[in-house]
Formats: structure tokens, C-alpha cells, sequence
């Protein structure tokens, strides 16, 4: 098995960010390798909060992803979370595939103001996750997900919804918009889970370790897609002291 850290998986990303039209094409190629997907999604954060676009944050490792990438200069975003999560999977605008705004707002009086069908991903709308799965890839969603309607959030409920539904192999993270990141209400697959916590814990650490464990552990001739959803930069703002601290915090070496 191949030895992984939170370091070398940094630099996975970056061969990963070098993904372009040509180098999708040259796989596509007779006997030629099939590129690893990886999708980092991130909330509440702006154009500028990124050093590579001389935002004042030092954000080194995505810096170094960009200076391997591209960096796009026009772009849209739905401006909120699940509206855009419902638009990168499946390449439709949310208000098309039944995603206005976030479910929560249909709840209560509320929900007189919606269909029947509000925050129910139509189900002949096909993700990436579906599309690479058929391909052969491997497919994970480990982070946020928030593309489930309130009434299929219970334990018991329909999961038509959840990410294995929609084409995921495997999913951990949490449901919901937000969770706590010291004690997150955390899901594996289609089911709540409540295991013991070690001291120090954090989610956002927890989730980057199961991401490097799922490629460390994956059958090595088989591509991977990863959608990798992070929370740590919504609400509620919970830092390690470490990172917290501006005095104290270094940037890897290049």
C-alpha cells in the first residue's frame, strides 16, 4: 500500500489540477491512462479570499494548485450553496433541476411557497458522479453534501436523495449545511454514525485523512473520481488554535 499524508495528498491535487481538454482527450487515447478527478468545494468563500487572486489570506497549497492550473477570470456561481452544488453535478442552472435556494427554506409556513418537488433532484438528471461511475471510475463524496430535502433527513426516510443514490460509491461527511466541527453530526453511506472522537479532533482533518485513505486503498488500475466538500470556512467558524493564529501559522516549502 502506498504511504500517503495530508502533504503528498496536497501534491496529488496538483497533478490532478493539470487536467485539461487535451490531456482528457489524450486519455481517451487507445491504451492510455484515464486521469484521477478531484473537486474541492467550498463555502462562503469570496474571489478575493485566495492569495492567488491577491487576496490577503495565505492560502499557499491552492496557490501552488493554480500556478499548475488555470485560473478562470469569469465564472458564474448560484451565490448559494446548494443552488451551486446542484449546478457542478450536473452541469444544469439549480432553478432547472428543482434547487431554487437551500431546502431548509421549505420548512414550516414556508413550505406552501414550493412544489411538490422542490429539492428533489429530478431523478432522470444524471451527476458526474453517475456518468464517471459508468465510465469505470471509482466515485466519493466525503464533506458536505446539502442536496436533501427535509423530509428525507430522518433516520428511517427515503434516500433517493443521498449521495449513493445519485451515483456515489461511497459517502462521509455530513448532510446538512453545517455541522459542528469538533462534534459534527457525521454520516458514512446512508446512515447516521456516532463513533468515539479522538482528543484534538476536527472534522476538516478527519475528512482530508478518509480522502487518503479511499486513494491509498483504491484498486490501483481503477480511476477515482473524489468530491471533496469542505465546511470549515461556513459558519460556525471553528479553527484549530494553530491555524486560528496568524502569528503562527507557516507556510509549507514549495
Amino acid at each position: 500500500m502506498t504511504s500517503i499524508t495530508r502533504r503528498t495528498f496536497t501534491a496529488g491535487l496538483l497533478a490532478a489540477s493539470t487536467l485539461s481538454g487535451v490531456a482528457e482527450a489524450a486519455a481517451r487515447s487507445a491504451g492510455a491512462r484515464r486521469p484521477n478527478l478531484i473537486t474541492i468545494v467550498l463555502d462562503d468563500m469570496g474571489f478575493s479570499d485566495l492569495g492567488c487572486y491577491g487576496g490577503e489570506i495565505a492560502t499557499p497549497n491552492i496557490d501552488r494548485l493554480a500556478a499548475r492550473g488555470l485560473r478562470f477570470t469569469r465564472f458564474d456561481s448560484k451565490a448559494v450553496c446548494s443552488a451551486t452544488r446542484a449546478a457542478l453535478l450536473t452541469g444544469r442552472n439549480g432553478h432547472t433541476v428543482n434547487f431554487p435556494d437551500v431546502p431548509d427554506t421549505a420548512w414550516g409556513d414556508n413550505r406552501r411557497h414550493f412544489g411538490p418537488n422542490a429539492y428533489h433532484l429530478p431523478a432522470n438528471i444524471r451527476t458526474t458522479a453517475q456518468v464517471l461511475g459508468d465510465d469505470g471510475y471509482a466515485t466519493w463524496a466525503v464533506g458536505k453534501w446539502h442536496l436533501i430535502p427535509l423530509d428525507q433527513l430522518a433516520p428511517g426516510t427515503s434516500r433517493a436523495n443521498w449521495p449513493k443514490a445519485r451515483g456515489f460509491d461511497y459517502f462521509y461527511g455530513f448532510a446538512r449545511g453545517w455541522t459542528d466541527q469538533y462534534r459534527p453530526a457525521l454520516v458514512e453511506n446512508d446512515d447516521y454514525i456516532n463513533p468515539p472522537l479522538p482528543e484534538g479532533y476536527h472534522l476538516t482533518a478527519d475528512m482530508i485523512d478518509k480522502s487518503i485513505h479511499l486513494i491509498a486503498n483504491r484498486a490501483a488500475a481503477k480511476p477515482f473520481f473524489l468530491q471533496l466538500a469542505l465546511g470549515v470556512a461556513h459558519s460556525p467558524i471553528q479553527v484549530p488554535r494553530e491555524w486560528a493564529d496568524p502569528g503562527g501559522y507557516h507556510a509549507a516549502p514549495a
